[in-house]
């Protein structure tokens, strides 16, 4: 592996679709087809807290940010890696953040009847950038969005609509990165 991702703070979740290094303390997701190239799904975020209760069964994984009030399980069924981030108190968490894709990547967004769009694009990055943050239910018609790369592609579905806003950056021009708010609102 070519990143810092394998030290021992990660851990490995593999199976013949994928190899997917899981950081715990910073939610840094790292994934690699067989024969393919490696992809951030998620950049690392500041440290939410200390990690507790830490289990591996197989390709699943699960652990507390106990500062957060936050329960974490990631579960590699085949092609597909799950993450399920769930909260005991009020508050907002972002997760997934995906850093600047490379030159030659698309976002493809379900934007009316679906976007296909260029990182590269300044008329899409002043769409994006100026809308953001975008309330998912209200402004993606179908809820997922997607990062095309050279090799294959992404998609991030969102198994909860509500409370979710999704933001796009300017990263010199180009359209930097996105990532997911969810907000866990106070009860009354």
């Amino acid at each position: 592996m070519t990143n810092d991702c394998v030290s021992g703070r990660s851990i490995r979740l593999a199976n013949d679709g994928w190899e997917v290094w899981v950081e715990p303390e910073s939610l840094r997701v790292v994934a690699r087809p067989p024969g393919r190239s490696e992809i951030e799904l998620s950049a690392a975020r500041p440290r939410w807290g200390r990690v507790a209760n830490l289990r591996q069964v197989g390709n699943q994984l699960s652990w507390s940010l106990v500062e957060s009030n936050v329960e974490v399980t990631f579960r590699l069924d085949g092609e597909t890696l799950s993450a399920e981030i769930t909260s005991s108190a009020p508050g907002s968490f972002t997760w997934p953040v995906i850093a600047s894709p490379p030159t030659g990547a698309a976002y493809v967004l379900p934007l009316a009847e679906g976007s296909y769009v260029p990182t590269d694009d300044h008329r899409w990055l002043n769409y994006l950038v100026g809308r953001s943050p975008m309330k998912a239910l209200e402004s993606l018609s179908m809820p997922f969005w997607g990062v095309t790369l050279p090799d294959y592609s992404v998609t991030y579905l969102l198994t909860n609509q509500f409370n979710n806003q999704l933001a796009f950056s300017d990263c010199e021009g180009r359209i930097g990165s996105a990532s997911l708010t969810s907000s866990r609102p106070i009860a009354r």
